[in-house]
């Protein structure tokens, strides 16, 4: 099973408009994995329409930008109904070659994510 290694800046950048061109193009991930659930998802298809599947049902995330394993990497929050916060759901990886994404990790929980500078709620 894949191990998190925090390179958590303490000053991550928003993921605002200026900004959002320097994320990488997600079409060309090959391959979704959450360990350590035997889930896996190949090719950018079959990717878009988990992730779709998983806006539809839980809304749309918050993502806050952090570094794991030397790679970029998102906490992804969901609001919770009828307030005005969000709870840290899990954190995205992404593998990079070159500016494109080749392979996407989702680790749920919240207990080793505060090592990344991601809070357990947002307000």
């Amino acid at each position: 099973m894949p191990k998190l290694t925090s390179t958590a800046n303490p000053t991550v950048p928003n993921l605002n408009d200026a900004n959002r061109s320097a994320v990488p193009n997600s079409s060309a991930a090959q391959q979704l994995t959450m360990p350590p659930e035997p889930y896996e998802y190949q090719g950018p298809a079959r990717i878009g329409s988990f992730l779709r599947d998983r806006t539809i049902t839980r809304g749309a995330p918050l993502l806050v930008p952090t570094r794991a394993n030397t790679q970029p990497a998102f906490g992804v929050y969901f609001p919770l109904p009828q307030t005005e916060i969000a709870r840290l759901y899990g954190m995205l990886v992404l593998t990079l070659e070159g500016r494109q994404i080749s392979a996407i990790t989702w680790f749920g929980g919240n207990s080793a994510f505060p090592h990344f500078g991601l809070p357990r709620i947002l307000r």
